[in-house]
Protein backbone atom coordinates (compact mmCIF):
# COMPACT_ATOMS: atom_id res chain seq x y z
CA UNK A 1 0.00 0.00 0.00
CA UNK A 2 1.06 3.12 -0.68
CA UNK A 3 1.13 6.49 0.86
CA UNK A 4 -1.12 8.11 -1.62
CA UNK A 5 -3.42 5.12 -0.82
CA UNK A 6 -3.15 5.45 3.06
CA UNK A 7 -3.92 9.21 2.80
CA UNK A 8 -7.16 8.25 1.00
CA UNK A 9 -8.07 5.75 3.61
CA UNK A 10 -7.27 7.67 6.26
CA UNK A 11 -5.25 10.85 6.54
CA UNK A 12 -4.51 11.00 10.52
CA UNK A 13 -3.37 7.00 10.25
CA UNK A 14 -1.32 8.25 7.00
CA UNK A 15 0.45 11.11 8.63
CA UNK A 16 0.94 9.01 11.98
CA UNK A 17 2.32 6.33 9.78
CA UNK A 18 4.41 8.82 7.85
CA UNK A 19 6.35 10.51 11.25
CA UNK A 20 7.11 6.42 12.32
CA UNK A 21 8.55 5.86 9.22
CA UNK A 22 11.00 8.76 9.04
CA UNK A 23 11.95 8.02 12.68
CA UNK A 24 12.69 4.90 11.63
CA UNK A 25 15.06 5.14 8.57
CA UNK A 26 16.36 8.36 10.14
CA UNK A 27 17.45 6.56 13.10
CA UNK A 28 18.59 3.76 10.91
CA UNK A 29 21.30 5.68 9.02
CA UNK A 30 22.22 7.48 12.18
CA UNK A 31 23.34 4.47 13.24
CA UNK A 32 25.34 3.79 10.60
CA UNK A 33 27.11 7.22 10.76
CA UNK A 34 27.56 6.96 14.31
CA UNK A 35 28.87 3.78 14.49
CA UNK A 36 31.51 4.52 11.52
CA UNK A 37 32.85 7.52 12.79
CA UNK A 38 33.33 5.73 16.19
CA UNK A 39 35.30 3.61 13.81
CA UNK A 40 37.66 6.66 12.42
CA UNK A 41 35.84 7.22 9.46
CA UNK A 42 34.70 11.27 9.21
CA UNK A 43 32.57 11.06 6.24
CA UNK A 44 29.52 11.31 7.63
CA UNK A 45 30.51 14.10 9.22
CA UNK A 46 32.20 15.82 5.68
CA UNK A 47 28.90 14.79 3.64
CA UNK A 48 26.68 16.64 6.25
CA UNK A 49 24.79 13.44 7.48
CA UNK A 50 26.04 13.10 11.10
CA UNK A 51 23.10 15.54 12.88
CA UNK A 52 19.51 15.30 13.81
CA UNK A 53 18.17 17.31 10.70
CA UNK A 54 16.17 14.31 9.13
CA UNK A 55 16.21 15.80 5.20
CA UNK A 56 20.15 15.31 5.73
CA UNK A 57 19.76 11.17 5.62
CA UNK A 58 17.36 10.82 3.24
CA UNK A 59 17.22 9.69 -0.33
CA UNK A 60 14.70 11.87 -2.68
CA UNK A 61 15.04 9.92 -5.81
CA UNK A 62 14.09 6.23 -3.93
CA UNK A 63 11.45 8.98 -1.34
CA UNK A 64 10.08 9.33 -5.22
CA UNK A 65 10.42 5.61 -6.16
CA UNK A 66 8.59 4.77 -2.72
CA UNK A 67 6.03 7.10 -3.15
CA UNK A 68 5.00 5.65 -6.78
CA UNK A 69 5.49 1.59 -6.02
CA UNK A 70 5.77 1.58 -3.07
CA UNK A 71 9.19 0.54 -3.03
CA UNK A 72 12.32 2.17 -2.89
CA UNK A 73 15.50 3.44 -0.57
CA UNK A 74 14.63 5.98 2.04
CA UNK A 75 17.82 6.74 3.03
CA UNK A 76 22.07 6.15 3.06
CA UNK A 77 24.86 7.32 4.55
CA UNK A 78 28.31 7.34 2.54
CA UNK A 79 31.38 5.57 4.56
CA UNK A 80 34.98 4.96 3.50
CA UNK A 81 35.89 1.20 5.10
CA UNK A 82 39.11 1.98 4.59
CA UNK A 83 39.36 4.52 7.09
CA UNK A 84 37.87 2.09 9.87
CA UNK A 85 40.43 1.72 12.42
CA UNK A 86 39.64 -2.02 11.99
CA UNK A 87 38.47 -2.83 8.72
CA UNK A 88 37.08 -5.74 9.25
CA UNK A 89 35.39 -5.41 12.01
CA UNK A 90 34.26 -1.39 11.38
CA UNK A 91 32.90 -2.58 8.21
CA UNK A 92 30.62 -5.26 10.08
CA UNK A 93 29.85 -3.20 13.11
CA UNK A 94 28.78 -0.18 10.82
CA UNK A 95 26.81 -2.87 8.33
CA UNK A 96 25.01 -3.61 11.96
CA UNK A 97 24.37 -0.66 13.30
CA UNK A 98 21.56 0.21 11.37
CA UNK A 99 19.26 -2.74 12.23
CA UNK A 100 20.68 -2.77 15.69
CA UNK A 101 18.77 0.80 15.91
CA UNK A 102 15.57 -0.54 14.74
CA UNK A 103 15.85 -3.58 16.76
CA UNK A 104 15.98 -0.95 19.96
CA UNK A 105 13.06 0.97 18.38
CA UNK A 106 11.14 -2.40 18.90
CA UNK A 107 11.96 -2.56 22.12
CA UNK A 108 11.34 1.30 22.96
CA UNK A 109 7.72 0.81 21.32
CA UNK A 110 6.82 -2.59 22.59
CA UNK A 111 8.14 -0.40 26.62
CA UNK A 112 5.96 2.46 25.91
CA UNK A 113 3.09 -0.26 24.91
CA UNK A 114 3.10 -2.22 28.09
CA UNK A 115 3.23 0.69 29.90
CA UNK A 116 0.45 1.86 28.55
CA UNK A 117 -1.08 -1.82 29.71
CA UNK A 118 -2.06 -2.67 26.02
CA UNK A 119 -3.69 -5.93 25.13
CA UNK A 120 -2.26 -7.37 21.90
CA UNK A 121 -5.62 -9.17 20.25
CA UNK A 122 -5.23 -11.87 17.83
CA UNK A 123 -4.50 -11.90 14.30
CA UNK A 124 -7.34 -11.18 12.11
CA UNK A 125 -9.93 -9.76 14.50
CA UNK A 126 -12.20 -7.23 13.06
CA UNK A 127 -11.85 -4.70 15.37
CA UNK A 128 -14.14 -1.26 14.70
CA UNK A 129 -11.91 1.75 14.03
CA UNK A 130 -14.81 3.72 16.01
CA UNK A 131 -13.27 2.31 19.19
CA UNK A 132 -11.40 5.43 20.27
CA UNK A 133 -8.92 3.03 22.28
CA UNK A 134 -7.72 0.99 19.67
CA UNK A 135 -5.84 0.78 16.08
CA UNK A 136 -5.09 -2.15 14.25
CA UNK A 137 -2.04 -2.75 12.13
CA UNK A 138 -0.99 -5.33 10.25
CA UNK A 139 -3.89 -7.17 11.14
CA UNK A 140 -3.16 -7.16 14.73
CA UNK A 141 -5.97 -5.04 17.66
CA UNK A 142 -4.10 -2.57 20.23
CA UNK A 143 -6.25 -1.78 22.96
CA UNK A 144 -6.48 0.34 25.91
CA UNK A 145 -7.79 2.13 28.43
CA UNK A 146 -4.72 4.78 29.12
CA UNK A 147 -4.49 6.10 25.71
CA UNK A 148 -6.19 7.42 22.61
CA UNK A 149 -6.12 4.94 19.50
CA UNK A 150 -4.07 7.42 17.41
CA UNK A 151 -0.92 6.96 19.96
CA UNK A 152 -1.52 3.21 19.97
CA UNK A 153 -1.94 3.64 16.34
CA UNK A 154 2.06 5.16 15.78
CA UNK A 155 3.24 3.61 18.84
CA UNK A 156 2.15 0.39 16.96
CA UNK A 157 3.28 1.13 13.75
CA UNK A 158 6.52 2.17 14.96
CA UNK A 159 6.92 -1.43 16.68
CA UNK A 160 5.72 -3.10 12.98
CA UNK A 161 8.19 -1.24 10.79
CA UNK A 162 11.17 -1.45 12.60
CA UNK A 163 10.18 -5.43 12.64
CA UNK A 164 10.24 -4.56 9.27
CA UNK A 165 13.30 -2.93 8.72
CA UNK A 166 15.32 -5.16 10.75
CA UNK A 167 14.35 -8.22 9.23
CA UNK A 168 14.72 -6.83 5.21
CA UNK A 169 17.53 -5.42 5.82
CA UNK A 170 19.19 -8.64 7.39
CA UNK A 171 19.02 -10.32 4.01
CA UNK A 172 22.00 -11.39 2.76
CA UNK A 173 21.57 -9.58 -0.81
CA UNK A 174 23.22 -6.69 -1.92
CA UNK A 175 23.21 -3.76 -1.10
CA UNK A 176 21.15 -4.64 1.94
CA UNK A 177 23.43 -4.61 5.29
CA UNK A 178 23.02 -8.37 5.70
CA UNK A 179 25.03 -8.54 2.80
CA UNK A 180 27.72 -5.97 3.79
CA UNK A 181 28.12 -7.34 6.91
CA UNK A 182 28.98 -11.09 5.87
CA UNK A 183 30.68 -9.86 3.14
CA UNK A 184 32.88 -8.23 6.21
CA UNK A 185 33.71 -11.29 8.05
CA UNK A 186 33.54 -13.95 5.18
CA UNK A 187 37.36 -14.77 4.74
CA UNK A 188 40.25 -15.53 1.97
CA UNK A 189 39.11 -15.41 -1.80
CA UNK A 190 35.37 -15.55 -1.26
CA UNK A 191 34.95 -12.73 1.35
CA UNK A 192 37.20 -10.33 -1.17
CA UNK A 193 35.12 -11.49 -4.37
CA UNK A 194 31.69 -10.83 -2.44
CA UNK A 195 33.29 -7.43 -1.25
CA UNK A 196 34.01 -6.47 -4.65
CA UNK A 197 31.05 -7.36 -6.33
CA UNK A 198 28.59 -5.60 -3.52
CA UNK A 199 27.94 -2.59 -5.65
CA UNK A 200 27.32 -4.05 -8.99
CA UNK A 201 24.82 -6.55 -7.33
CA UNK A 202 21.68 -4.42 -6.94
CA UNK A 203 19.90 -6.27 -9.64
CA UNK A 204 19.42 -9.57 -6.99
CA UNK A 205 17.72 -7.29 -4.54
CA UNK A 206 15.20 -6.76 -7.33
CA UNK A 207 14.85 -10.80 -7.89
CA UNK A 208 13.96 -10.48 -4.21
CA UNK A 209 11.64 -8.39 -4.38
CA UNK A 210 9.84 -9.48 -7.56
CA UNK A 211 9.99 -13.26 -7.51
CA UNK A 212 9.89 -13.70 -3.84
CA UNK A 213 7.85 -11.08 -1.93
CA UNK A 214 5.06 -13.76 -0.92
CA UNK A 215 7.75 -15.68 1.15
CA UNK A 216 9.73 -12.67 2.30
CA UNK A 217 6.35 -11.39 3.28
CA UNK A 218 5.70 -14.65 5.15
CA UNK A 219 9.12 -14.52 6.80
CA UNK A 220 8.60 -10.68 8.30
CA UNK A 221 4.51 -11.89 9.37
CA UNK A 222 6.63 -14.67 11.34
CA UNK A 223 8.82 -12.50 13.24
CA UNK A 224 6.53 -10.22 14.03
CA UNK A 225 4.36 -12.81 15.23
CA UNK A 226 7.65 -14.45 17.38
CA UNK A 227 8.03 -10.76 18.55
CA UNK A 228 4.80 -10.33 19.91
CA UNK A 229 4.43 -13.46 21.30
CA UNK A 230 7.94 -12.52 22.98
CA UNK A 231 7.13 -9.40 24.66
CA UNK A 232 3.14 -9.24 25.02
Amino acid sequence: MTIVDRFNASPLEALLWALALLISVVLHEYGHAWVAIWQGDDTPTKNGRFDWNPARYLDWTGILLFLLIGFGALGYVKTQPWKYRNPVWGSFAVSMAGIVMNIGLVLMAATLLRTLETRVLPFGLDLERSLGNAAMVGGVAYTSSLAPGWVLYFLAQLLSLNVILAVFNALPVPPLDGANALAAIVPGSLGASLRAHLNQSWWLLFIVIIFLREPLGHLIFTVQSWVLNLLF
